[in-house]
């Protein structure tokens, strides 16, 4: 008989999870691949290739994972099944060893561990009860009981992956030997399985990480879908009222307002030449096209509002003449046809001056509900005072040298001086971009109750873009008016083709204008700063050119361009030409602006490049060229605006479209244009497009600051060297180089007020913070004497009185 204190402990195998093979390999890499997709969609390029990608990676993760989470169950229980944990009557045995009951089962007696085991009392210990040998009876040897009750909750819990291995086989009882765990995790695992996306022998943990995985293609999906599901880009919920461009004696006003009148229990009845009526019943109300009205009136400046407040308190308001009233404005036409856009042209104006302007009925002379109260614009200055504003800070500066009076530091962008204002530019547009987890709509309108993220720009907005309210927040917040005069949007306001192209209609291009209208990031911006731009690519679709490689029309633009037009072309400046988008205007006499169209008259880039391969076409090209003509000597800065980098720089192995829809693929128009530009004084050109900043110079005399993108992607890889296009020969040269950040533009304070040291201040801000800032010196620029002091002159000479000459 064996020695009843040596153990005999049967140890059940440790449980080994079975090898995922081909099944668990592409578990693990479909979550890697899906999570980097989601990540890149959302926060680094939404790119139209991610709407297959993303939803299929996901459906073979989701197939791997529920086949990977049954094979780890099915092992589990075969484990639970080889140790008996699932035999009914293993508690029963424990039970019956507890009681020191003997068994005649022979399966039993027939077990042999070691040394025969039995439960006869023992002849070498008389007057003791026998204890099976395999327990010790040394110090601290467990109880009977003790292994039985750990026996029914290792029965209790035997499904789950944490209950104890009890050492029962085959419906045997077996004596307790150490307990083991089936289903303990450890942190390496957890982290393992979180990680990689892989299956673990515990289901709550696989539970949790699918569930991972499917908020990730939920808030995909969300981003993917989100400019056609908020009801506030529907065509019937969105009213906005604007100022586009501005004059010295005029102010362009644009609307959308989709209705404006309300149903009328009347209804009128359309009469046909033929019969007399027609049979069909319209709104009686409805039935003007012109129903709304702009109205305005000059704001009294701060003494002559003194003086109003003085003479309403004395009630001699009449008496005063200057009595607040509204002036009537021009009628606004708004229909369907046109998506319920319009412009109208408020002229007759005073430069230098702020006006006030709402909107109201035709019909019964009340306010509009929109906009909700008056909004405000101030008339650029007269260009004629240029010369004059110029001599007397000359004076002024030369009279506080002498006294040794500072001067104190002007406004950025005053009011009334034409020689000194402030304008940025930028490009590159799209809501909700990057994408940040607290817009999800599972939980954003949780966040919202709570109060966070709930504030203008908040990060719980839905439809909202981070560029433009850092540019609010910097040029128009908490001040008595902008910082900046007017803002240029170089292109790619929408993006009609990414992530998701709704086709060349007119309705799938407005419903992303409006989304953008909607916008209450851009709300704030609009409302308060004059918008003027161009369009680039994607307001049609990537890369686009007038003409396609087989010289046809591309079917897209027509509704494109209709769409544009009706939000952003009709309220920018009179083109030069009928039924042209490009167009021209001035600022005193310190700046004039050609903005060029670089996309609908351009050849394919594959043409060969020679004299016929063009972007702007002969008639626009004719244009610019007499108008720098024009300006070289009654403008001291010229700015010539393109959506594309009129630089060569931007190309290499990693940027496959640089060199082809930029002027680099244009280099024979290019040269034409930058021989009569090089001799043109003080040339900037101005750029968008390629989702990073650089500053460059051309031919060493002309300057091109290229800015964006204001709420978009930019990527970690460099794709600007000076090796690139001209720059191999030096033509080209770069200054300043900055492609990283989400949120740039650039702020240009242009200062011809001394006429001898004219300057040009750049600014650029990344994310809201300055970036860089230089100052660009120009040329002083002798004007062109006007027409009457040339006549006059003329006919002093005629009757003798010609200059002395002194030497």
């Amino acid at each position: 008989m064996a020695d009843p204190t040596v153990e005999h402990a049967i140890k059940p195998a440790d449980f080994v999870k079975p090898g995922g093979g081909f099944t668990g390999f592409l578990q693990l890499i479909s979550s890697l691949l899906f999570k980097l997709t989601v990540y890149i969609f959302l926060r680094w390029i939404p790119s139209r290739a991610a709407h297959p990608v993303i939803p299929a990676l996901y459906t073979v993760y989701l197939l791997t994972s529920l086949l990977r989470d049954y094979r780890l169950r099915s092992a589990i229980r075969r484990y639970l099944e080889q140790h008996d944990l699932a035999d009914p009557d293993a508690s029963t045995h424990l039970k019956q060893l507890a009681e020191r009951i003997e068994t005649s089962e022979p399966k039993l007696q027939d077990k042999k561990v070691g040394e025969p085991v039995s439960n006869s009392p023992s002849p070498a210990a008389k007057g003791q009860q026998s204890q099976p040998a395999s327990i010790s009876k040394g110090k601290g040897a467990p109880s009977y009981a003790k292994v039985a009750a750990e026996g029914s909750e290792a029965l209790k819990g035997a499904s789950d992956s944490d209950s104890d291995a009890t050492a029962v086989a085959g419906g045997k009882p077996r004596a307790a030997g150490p307990r083991r765990k089936v289903g303990r995790l450890t942190i390496p695992e957890i982290l393992k399985a979180l990680v990689f996306g892989v299956s673990t022998r515990s289901p709550r943990l696989n539970f949790y990480i699918l569930l991972a995985h499917t908020i990730a293609l939920a808030m995909f999906l969300d981003s993917f879908f989100s400019p056609y599901l908020f009801p506030s880009h529907w065509d019937y919920n969105l009213s906005f009222a604007r100022v586009g461009a501005i004059s010295p004696t005029s102010a362009k006003v644009h609307v959308r307002y989709p209705h404006p009148l309300p149903p009328f229990d009347g209804l009128q009845e359309d009469m046909s030449d033929e019969l007399g009526f027609s049979g069909i019943l319209r709104d009686g109300l409805q039935a003007s096209p012109e129903p709304v009205r702009v109205i305005w009136r000059r704001l009294p400046e701060l003494g002559e509002r003194q003086f109003l407040q003085d003479g309403a308190a004395a009630g001699l308001e009449k008496e005063t003449g200057l009595s607040r009233r509204w002036e009537r404005g021009p009628l606004l036409r708004l229909t369907e046809e046109t998506d319920w856009t319009t412009t109208a042209v408020l002229d007759n104006l005073w430069p230098s001056t702020r006006y006030e302007w709402r909107l109201a009925f035709v019909h019964n002379n009340t306010f509009t509900p929109v906009p909700e109260r008056a909004q405000q614009f101030t008339t650029w200055p007269d260009p004629r005072l240029s010369q004059y504003l110029q001599t007397r800070n000359a004076a002024v500066a030369r009279d506080s040298d002498e006294m040794g009076i500072e001067m104190p530091n002007e406004d950025s962008s005053p009011v009334d001086d034409p020689n000194h204002f402030s304008f940025a530019s930028t490009s590159c547009v799209k809501p909700d971009f990057p994408y940040h987890p607290a817009q999800f709509w599972a939980w954003n309108w949780l966040l919202k109750l709570a109060g966070i993220g709930s504030e203008p720009g908040g990060i719980a907005q839905r439809n909202r873009i981070p560029g433009f309210d850092l540019l609010y927040k910097r040029a128009i917040e908490g001040k008595a008016k902008p910082s900046l005069r007017f803002l240029l949007q170089l292109g790619d306001l929408i993006y009609a083709d990414v992530p998701h192209y709704g086709g060349p209609t007119k309705d799938a291009y407005r419903k992303l204008y409006r989304n953008l209208f909607a916008s209450d990031s851009f709300r704030r911006v609009y409302e308060n700063l004059p918008t003027i731009g161009i369009y680039d690519d994607h307001e049609v679709v990537n890369n686009w050119s007038g003409k396609t490689a087989d010289g046809t029309t591309l079917e897209s633009f027509p509704p494109a361009n209709t769409a544009w037009k009706e939000y952003v072309g009709l309220a920018n400046p009179d083109p030069l030409d009928e039924g042209e988008n490009y167009y021209t205007f001035r600022y005193g006499g310190s700046a004039a602006f050609f903005v060029m169209d670089t996309r609908k008259h351009r050849s394919h880039y594959q043409q060969d490049d020679d004299e016929d391969k063009t972007m702007l076409g002969e008639r626009q090209k004719d244009a610019l060229l007499r108008w720098l003509g024009a300006v070289n000597s009654t403008s001291v800065f010229k700015f010539v605006v393109s959506s594309v980098p009129f630089n060569t720089l931007w190309g290499g192995p990693l940027d496959w479209d640089g060199q082809k829809d930029s002027w680099a693929a244009y280099m024979s128009e290019r040269g034409q244009l930058a021989s009569v530009m090089q001799y043109v004084p003080n040339l900037i050109v101005l750029s968008g497009d390629r989702h990073e900043f650089a500053a460059t110079s051309i031919r060493d005399t002309i300057t091109e600051f290229s800015t964006s993108p204001l709420s978009m992607f930019y990527l970690p890889i460099r794709t600007l060297a000076e090796d690139h296009g001209a720059g191999a020969w030096g033509e080209d040269k770069l200054y300043k180089y900055i492609p990283d950040g989400n949120h740039k533009w650039s702020e240009f304070e242009v200062d011809t007020r001394d006429p001898y040291k004219p300057v040009v201040r750049v600014s650029v801000q990344v994310d809201g913070k300055e970036a860089w800032q230089v100052s660009l010196l120009g040329k002083p620029v002798r004007r062109a004497e006007n027409v009457v002091g040339s006549i006059a002159k003329s006919l002093l000479e005629l009757l003798g009185f010609k200059p002395r000459r002194w030497f």
